[in-house]
């Protein structure tokens, strides 16, 4: 999970939270960061506090949406805005959930995994009738469902299986 914000006591005890829950957390300080380390490293969900210097988290959200490499991962909204327009302008920016703070950590945790959930089954219905050629092999193996490399909670091998399965052969 790649957990986007400028303030470093509001990073630091995200990032704890969710790595005692067995998560593997990057971080991020501002929404340049956020768009590059979601490129680069695919996370598996973005939590994305939407007033970061340098580009805002509305902007980093609609730059990450226009990637086609990122479409697929969810982006949770964070903020202290509270009024219904603020969902509505951070659902239309590309979010895909919005929580305000104070955060609500266990019904943050139920946003994570309901995302992550919907994601999941979205790359296994993807994988329908796919193969995968694994490194050192001369054969495709057939791929019903990515639930193999799912392990302990950990998705961190599904954006890198799915793009090679679902990239033209």
């Amino acid at each position: 999970i790649l957990v986007v914000d400028d303030n470093a006591e509001n990073r630091d005890m995200l990032s704890r939270r969710l790595a005692r829950k067995g998560f593997e957390v990057l971080l991020a300080i501002d929404g340049e960061q956020a768009v590059a380390m979601t490129v680069t490293g695919r996370p598996d969900l973005v939590l994305m506090d939407m007033n970061l210097p340098l580009k805002d988290g509305w902007s980093a959200a609609r730059e990450i949406r226009a990637d086609a490499r990122c479409r697929g991962i969810p982006i949770i909204a964070l903020t202290a805005h509270a009024m219904s327009d603020d969902r509505s302008r951070a659902l239309a920016a590309g979010c895909d959930e919005y929580e305000t703070k104070p955060l609500d950590f266990a019904r943050l945790l139920d946003k994570i995994a309901i995302l992550l959930a919907a994601r999941g089954a979205a790359l296994d219905g993807a994988l329908h009738g796919k193969s995968l050629q694994l490194p050192g092999t001369r054969t495709r193996e057939p791929l019903a469902s990515l639930s193999c490399l799912r392990t302990a909670g950990s998705y961190s091998m599904v954006a890198p299986v799915a793009e090679l399965v679902t990239s033209p052969a």
